[in-house]
């Protein structure tokens, strides 16, 4: 159920090489609902990650007979928080696009853009024998918040995404200024390429590549970097992860190669 619902609430923004990704998440979402014995009609509370449906999800742990209901619980926990915070960083993202120029706007929407609790607790939580799934799980939502993210300004964009790629890739982020939107040249482009580095990739120097290029090149390698190790964790995973995973880490994996 836990990860029937991590598909049910990430599925759509990534199982593009499914034939009908909608369709395949929403199958997710309804089996979820099965499970729970919750008519067709708590499907939008279930999207939102609502706290009626949570504590129902909750309930249905605590009241079971598995021995691993606790590390299940904590499981549910961190993708819960995980997939709130995403949703509070696609409001903030569409509130930003919607006025760019609008100064307290943006500075109120990029508070939201940063939190990576879910994330953090994902890729270094102890989860026992579900540790792989979790971190499986963790490193989507780190793809999420990568993507999501492309078409804001540099420094709103750090903030995006430094908590995720901190937290899986152990690279902090450069200290920003107080102004929400505005970041020296260059900067955006120097984190992402130490990330990168740290991920394994040789980059060539950075006086030999203009900029914009030096960043493509250091985001395919990051990209790259999460679709492998995706794919490691997913050989470690629960074979009940393997089986409810193993779908969206192909398709996110076969996106990545086409970039």
């Amino acid at each position: 159920m836990i990860l029937d619902a991590a598909h049910c609430w990430s599925g759509p923004a990534w199982v593009s090489g499914a034939s009908s990704p909608k369709a395949e998440a929403l199958s997710r979402c309804r089996a979820v609902l099965t499970t729970l014995g919750r008519p067709e009609e708590g499907l939008s509370a279930l999207r939102a990650v609502s706290v009626g449906i949570v504590t129902v999800m909750r309930g249905a742990i605590d009241s079971s007979k598995h021995v691993d209901r606790v590390p299940i619980a904590r499981l549910l926990g961190a993708i819960v928080t995980m997939h709130r915070e995403a949703l509070h960083f696609r409001r903030a993202v569409r509130r930003i696009k919607a006025a760019p120029n609008d100064e307290n706007v943006v500075r109120s929407a990029a508070a939201k853009l940063a939190p990576g609790r879910g994330v953090d607790a994902l890729l270094r939580g102890d989860f026992g024998k579900y540790s792989a799934d979790a971190r499986v799980v963790g490193l989507l939502g780190v793809l999420t918040r990568l993507a999501g993210s492309r078409e804001l300004q540099p420094q709103l964009r750090i903030r995006a995404v430094a908590d995720p790629l901190r937290s899986a890739f152990g690279v902090a982020a450069p200290r920003l200024g107080a102004n929400a939107a505005q970041l020296q040249p260059g900067v955006f482009v120097r984190f992402i390429a130490r990330v990168a580095e740290a991920a394994g990739a040789k980059l060539p120097a950075a006086g030999m590549l203009a900029p914009a290029r030096r960043l493509n090149l250091a985001f395919a390698a990051t990209l790259g970097a999460i679709g492998r190790r995706m794919r490691d964790e997913l050989g470690r995973a629960s074979p009940a992860g393997r089986a409810a995973l193993a779908p969206m880490v192909g398709a996110v994996t076969e996106r990545l190669a086409r970039r």
